[in-house]
């Protein structure tokens, strides 16, 4: 962080205003140096003082947190800047915000999946994606994905797993069929499923058969 008494009020409004951190004392032996030391829960954020200071836009740290889109939400509605594009990794959904002298942090929430809900995320380019992109972006989310197809018309009879899937359409089409909360899911190619644990589900396969990448999550 910069020098100064704007930045330490800077700092305090942001890291406790927004961020839920309390101020702890420094060391007396630290203390002349300027800076100031936040915590919460088990983790200390140590903000030094330096006279050239250059913001840290790709090292950074991380903290896990509860709620990330509220959290979010407060950030940009503070005036800060955000970044709401990262992909998803190894099973939490994450964001970039900077600070108010322009440090990268990356926030991360684990994945909520319950046997009360499920989630579809249709693709939004007119272009359907390939494979291999499907793949590049499973991987990257830590999911191990795994090909299977099916000819048309092939039925599936309703059942349940023990484990999250995720389920992209890589070419094709499949109806997923939610019997217990009445509701049929119809897929495309780059469409994906969250499908939670313990969900009975059932599958039909569309005129042109179907195939999909397929990964768990734990």
């Amino acid at each position: 962080m910069p020098a100064g008494g704007d930045a330490e009020r800077e700092a305090r409004s942001f890291f406790i205003g927004l961020l839920g951190f309390r101020e702890i004392p420094k060391p007396p032996e630290l203390a002349e140096r300027g800076g100031i030391w936040f915590e919460s829960g088990s983790v200390q954020l140590h903000l030094g003082v330096e006279a050239d200071f250059h913001p840290a836009r790709r090292a950074h740290p991380a903290f896990i947190v509860d709620e990330l889109d509220g959290l979010i939400q407060r950030i940009q509605q503070a005036g800060f800047e955000t970044d709401t594009t990262q992909p998803p990794l190894d099973g939490y959904k994450r964001a970039h915000i900077f600070d108010p002298f322009g440090n990268r942090i990356e926030l991360m929430e684990k994945n909520k999946m319950t046997t009360n809900t499920f989630r579809v995320t249709p693709w939004e380019s007119a272009t359907p994606p390939t494979e291999e992109l499907l793949l590049a972006i499973m991987t990257e989310q830590g999911l191990n994905p795994y090909s299977w197809s099916n000819g048309p018309d092939d039925v599936y009879s309703a059942h349940k797993h023990e484990y999250n899937k995720v389920i992209y359409v890589v070419r094709g089409s499949i109806t997923f069929g939610l019997p217990l909360l009445k509701k049929q899911i119809i897929l495309h190619a780059g469409d994906r499923l969250d499908l939670p644990a313990g969900t009975v589900h059932d599958a039909q396969v569309g005129a042109d058969g179907v195939v999909c990448l397929e990964g768990h999550v734990s």
